[in-house]
């Protein structure tokens, strides 16, 4: 009686452990094709009292933001650099010292604000 019993529980055990391994393999796979939300390519607007522009950025699921700023009122480029983090949180640089912080979302959407000495403003 006990030998009978015990095949279909080794039959059961072995049966587990193979659709164990196999859901183990879909999520590592599907973890390793993984792509960020915030990946891509990106571009908006800031608006402030003392200057207006565009701005544009690529970000990588390295976490760099890499881009430009363009402003409307002295008609200036200025490269842009930063981290993104997993959540989206976004802390920025030109190279003359404007400070972009902000958020971008799963929905495509990013705001946030943006400072230099006196001069702040909003960015989309």
């Amino acid at each position: 009686m006990k030998n009978t019993l015990l095949k279909p529980i080794s039959i059961l055990g072995v049966l587990v452990l193979i659709l164990s391994l196999a859901l183990s393999c879909s999520s590592r796979d599907e973890y390793e094709n993984y792509t960020p939300f915030y990946v891509g390519s990106w571009s908006g607007n800031y608006t402030g009292a003392d200057d207006s522009g565009t701005w544009t950025a690529v970000t990588k699921d390295d976490g760099s933001f890499v881009g430009q700023t363009h402003s409307t009122i002295t008609d200036l480029d200025q490269g842009i650099i930063g981290t993104i983090k997993e959540n989206g949180e976004i802390d920025a640089e030109t190279v003359l010292g404007v400070k972009f912080i902000g958020t971008f979302k799963n929905n495509n959407t990013a705001s946030g604000t943006w400072s230099y000495g006196t001069s702040s403003g909003d960015w989309t």
